[in-house]
């Protein structure tokens, strides 16, 4: 591992020697691309967040939602559920924040009048949002969404362009071999982001290879 700078020209000539050796070719204009989004990337950090701060919301908004949920049952003793889950309040004479010296009467007894109206269909949609809202976060936690602080950010954004490089021109990603393009060209793509050669991203290319990209809520 050695922290002397290099220049891109030295880098991308050995990313090509590498691929070399797989018996391909790349297009210097698409490593150039793949370069210019990592250094994007590095500035603004994980597009997805870390997994354990990810798990830990996630968990605290299931929390929430359950507690909202029992708070908020269709048929309840003394309260008035129908002005609760009724259409909203139209009474502004603008934008502003509701002041009462800016209450129209008219408008304020027509809305009151129209709050009992659809209540039922009201709260099954707020039900159904909510109910869809803590599938999406179990399956944040399931899925363990999120940079994984062990091999950190820098380094699954260089096995990612490292991968889709080598997809590319159909070269298998080998990441149980030290010396194989994938974890070679993953290394290289790393030292542009960072300026360290020699870095073994071996556990980040072992998850982006087996990752399913296309996965998802």
């Amino acid at each position: 591992m050695s922290d002397l700078v290099r220049a891109d020209r030295e880098i991308i000539d050995d990313m090509k020697k590498e691929v070399r050796k797989a018996r391909a070719e790349v297009p210097e204009t698409r490593v150039h691309k793949l370069i210019e989004r990592l250094r994007f990337l590095k500035r603004s950090g994980p597009l997805i967040g870390n997994r354990t701060s990810n798990r830990e919301h996630a968990e605290k908004i299931i929390v929430w939602i359950d507690e909202a949920q029992q708070l908020f049952p269709l048929y309840g003793e003394n309260f008035p559920w129908d002005f609760l889950f009724g259409p909203p309040l139209e009474i502004h004479k603008n934008t502003e924040p509701l002041d009462s010296s800016q209450l129209d009467a008219t408008a304020a007894a027509a809305a009151i009048e129209a709050m009992p109206k659809n209540p039922v269909l009201r709260h099954c949609c707020l039900a159904a949002l909510l109910g869809e809202m803590r599938w999406r976060c179990k399956w944040i936690i399931d899925e363990r969404v999120g940079a994984r602080a062990n091999y950190g950010h820098l380094q699954e954004c260089a096995a990612i362009a490292s991968r889709q490089l080598l997809e590319s021109v159909g070269i298998p990603l080998r990441y149980s071999h030290a010396k194989s393009t994938y974890r070679e060209t993953s290394s290289l793509f790393f030292e542009v982001m960072t300026g360290t050669q020699g870095v073994d991203l071996e556990r980040a290319c072992r998850a982006v290879a087996k990752r399913k990209f296309d996965e998802g809520p």
